[in-house]
């Protein structure tokens, strides 16, 4: 169907879409060459306007503000505390195929004066800090009124030494060849539970830390699987925002918290499988941290690890409408 330029402003637009359509269209408007103009304007489809109104208003790659607006409405859909501010507003997004092409111009009419970018991302921001919170809430809290706190092991090593013998748990880990802790910028962490005992280990002899609690503020990424984080770099990785439960359930071999240091940072205690080694009684002696003792044989280890290609941003907006689609049919199907 054809656009009307005038009323649609399309000159700002096609500066930002594709570079096959936006390098035709913006010289035709910037040569006045309005009667070819007509003409490319009236072979542009539905699927392109939705996609070109989505990066205008919420000024992302659409692909990749598709799959943040997914994170969050699968993630309200699971835990109830969670209702986006702008949900009317999202949900007429996840129903422009349904409707006409002049019911999405008015849309845009309606919403291109309203900063709706800084409104999700602030929407986005508050998911995550209430999925952070809810991890810090689910990790163990060990103290000698736990029951898993375990009196003779305490006795024998002259340290509270806490015993997992099968019961359910979730811990934050970190692995490290290193028996001096020191703070850098960024660390990758691991929350393994009574679902998956599995994290990153390429190490010969490695100490495994353990925390109480993370600064929500100094969680830059989750991910359900190895995020393959580059430090400071991050990651191209969808992050996660999900309750813990279904974090730990639907972790592929092993998780990555890529968590932002700072020198109060400091691990709490240290993770021994299946027995406490005199080198990891030695540095728990050193740091003064208590031990947790965990019966590998009671817990499962996946193995299995995700494709490094899967599920991640884009860095191009040149991309097939029909993303759009099978974004939302994803979205849908949950």
């Amino acid at each position: 169907e054809f656009l009307d330029l005038k009323k649609f402003n399309m000159s700002y637009i096609y500066k930002r879409f594709n570079y096959k359509k936006a390098l035709n269209i913006s010289l035709l408007y910037q040569n006045g060459d309005f009667e070819k103009l007509d003409e490319n304007l009236k072979i542009i489809t539905k699927e392109e306007t939705i996609i070109m109104i989505i990066d205008v208003l919420f000024k992302d790659i659409p692909y990749n503000f598709l799959k943040n607006l997914k994170t969050i409405i699968n993630y309200s859909r699971e835990n109830k505390k969670y209702i986006p501010k702008n949900l009317d507003v999202y949900k007429i997004i996840l129903n422009f195929d349904n409707l006409e092409l002049n019911e999405i111009i008015k849309f845009y009419d309606d919403y291109k004066n309203i900063d709706l970018a800084t409104e999700f991302y602030s929407d986005y921001r508050k998911a995550k800090n209430i999925s952070y919170d809810d991890l810090n809430k689910a990790v163990l809290n060990l103290n000698q009124e736990n029951e898993i706190y375990d009196k003779k092991l305490s006795e024998k090593y002259g340290k509270d030494v806490y015993y997992l013998d099968g019961e359910d748990f979730k811990l934050f880990i970190h692995s490290s060849s290193s028996a001096n802790w020191s703070t850098k910028a960024t660390i990758s962490i691991s929350m393994i539970s009574n679902n998956n005992i599995a994290y990153y280990n390429d190490q010969y002899e490695p100490v495994v830390y353990g925390f109480s609690k993370l600064n929500t503020d100094n969680i830059m990424h989750v991910y359900n699987a190895d995020s393959y984080t580059m430090s400071t770099n991050g990651t191209d990785k969808i992050s996660v925002i999900d309750t813990p439960d279904n974090l730990s359930k639907n972790t592929v071999g092993y998780n990555e918290i890529l968590y932002k240091e700072n020198k109060e940072f400091k691990p709490d205690f240290i993770v021994c499988f299946d027995e406490i080694k005199n080198r990891e009684l030695e540095i728990a002696n050193k740091l003064n941290l208590k031990i947790v003792l965990i019966n590998s044989k009671k817990y499962n280890k996946e193995e299995r690890l995700e494709s490094i290609d899967s599920n991640t941003y884009l860095d191009s907006i040149d991309i097939d409408c029909n993303t759009y689609y099978d974004v939302i049919d994803e979205i849908r199907k949950k």
